[in-house]
């Protein structure tokens, strides 16, 4: 009997114990543990867990500032945490203003096609990918054609030469009239 009684109380606890694992009951230090979501994923702290103490959800600060892509720092003499969103630099688009067109030299080919050559400048600070188009005018304003030019991988600061062939005449453009469009910046 005396051996029943011991197996019956084993295995309630053993019952217990899986119970309360379960259903998140487990406690640390005498308060309940709950289950920490971060964006929708579990997030299991390594060393203390989320706790409930008096009704209010404490976390482990340094496990969701991870969690959120965020950086902590401790300032032992205000006794103050700073946390700090980072910004993901793909966020913030290049600067258009900093892709620039210089030495744009047309020459006539011996169809209605022209040849354009020039240089391509990166003055973003990281690599970017590029499309420019450049339309052509005459004296009185009129369209004379278009080119785009497409640089991948531009690092930062790099000068580039391109050549390309418009498939119109365009050798007796007036550079004044000339307007140059940036399609599309990216970083690479």
């Amino acid at each position: 009997m005396r051996k029943v009684t011991i197996l019956s109380i084993l295995l309630l606890s053993v019952f217990l114990l899986g119970f309360t694992a379960v259903n998140g009951l487990a406690n640390y230090c005498g308060y309940p543990t709950v289950k920490l979501m971060v964006d929708g994923e579990e997030v299991i702290p390594d060393s203390v867990p989320a706790i409930v103490m008096n009704g209010q959800a404490m976390v482990p600060l340094q496990v969701v500032a991870d969690a959120l892509d965020a950086e902590t720092e401790w300032d032992n003499e205000t006794k103050t945490v700073k946390i700090t969103k980072k910004i993901p630099e793909k966020l913030i688009p290049p600067d258009e203003d900093l892709i620039s067109i210089s030495n744009l030299q047309v020459s006539d080919m011996l169809s209605d096609r022209s040849s354009v050559e020039g240089t391509i400048k990166n003055g973003n600070d990281k690599r970017v990918d590029v499309n420019v188009t450049i339309y052509f005018y005459d004296s009185r304003g009129d369209t004379l054609g278009h080119i785009h030019v497409n640089e991948e991988k531009l690092d930062a600061g790099e000068k580039k030469k391109f050549h390309t062939v418009c498939e119109n005449d365009v050798f007796r453009y007036d550079s004044s009239k000339t307007k140059i469009t940036i399609d599309n910046v990216k970083w690479r």
